[in-house]
């Protein structure tokens, strides 16, 4: 399960011939394309209001893992897991919740099943990632004159303040994983969940490689 973008897979056990949609390229989607949202994934409920809803993008995905489409077609409580397509009919997402409004409503991109290794990981049984409004925290800072994820500056307050990292410090490794940047540094946070506990292989100043462990804190908005 990739908790961040709501998105998880169902196996079919049973063999035979089952409808499909083709899926689409959520890259090529941008702000202000038209798209229809279908509701009632578990089948047409005549209490449930319209079908189909007509709308565009508000907000496209970026090229970050956790990046989610916005639109402004209308969701109801239930429609999460239908398909969001593009008029030519091609699956571009899958409805996730709503927003604030019942016109504010995210879907899951599509290419988030196939990119990041998500596919290979989700059919492995591996869950990763956090839930929307609990994003992990470290509180580091990048020097940004630096190649590696090399800290610049450590928030108040935070848990790598309070687990003693220290300005100057390179990460090298987060939980055994190498991490050869800062944007690794920040992938890596961010698919894990606030009070989980990892360890960090830090380069000192001095030259020295030490490991730290620590709880990750919840980011405020």
């Amino acid at each position: 399960m990739f908790r961040t973008l709501d998105a998880d897979l169902m196996k079919i056990s049973e063999g035979g011939e089952y409808s499909f949609a083709e899926l689409g390229d959520s890259s090529k989607v941008k702000t202000g394309h038209w798209c229809i949202a279908l509701g009632h994934p578990g089948g047409f409920q005549e209490d449930r209001g319209l079908v189909l809803r007509l709308g565009r993008v508000l907000v496209e995905a970026s090229d970050r893992p956790n990046s989610a489409i916005t639109t402004d077609c209308t969701l109801v409580g239930g429609d999460s897991g239908g398909p969001l397509f593009d008029l030519q009919g091609h699956v571009i997402g899958i409805n996730s919740r709503i927003g604030e409004n019942s016109s504010t409503n995210m879907h899951v991109p599509v290419n988030a099943f196939h990119d990041y290794g998500a596919w290979d990981r989700m059919m492995k049984g591996d869950a990763w990632g956090h839930l929307p409004g609990q994003e992990p925290w470290l509180g580091v800072g990048r020097d940004e004159r630096a190649t590696e994820a090399k800290i610049a500056t450590i928030a108040p307050g935070s848990p790598a303040e309070k687990y003693k990292l220290q300005t100057g410090d390179v990460v090298v490794a987060f939980d055994g994983r190498p991490i050869a940047d800062f944007s690794a540094l920040r992938k890596a946070v961010e698919e894990c969940h606030p009070n989980e506990w990892v360890r960090l292989k830090v380069r000192r100043a001095s030259g020295t490689i030490e490991e730290v462990g620590l709880r990750l804190g919840k980011k405020s908005e």
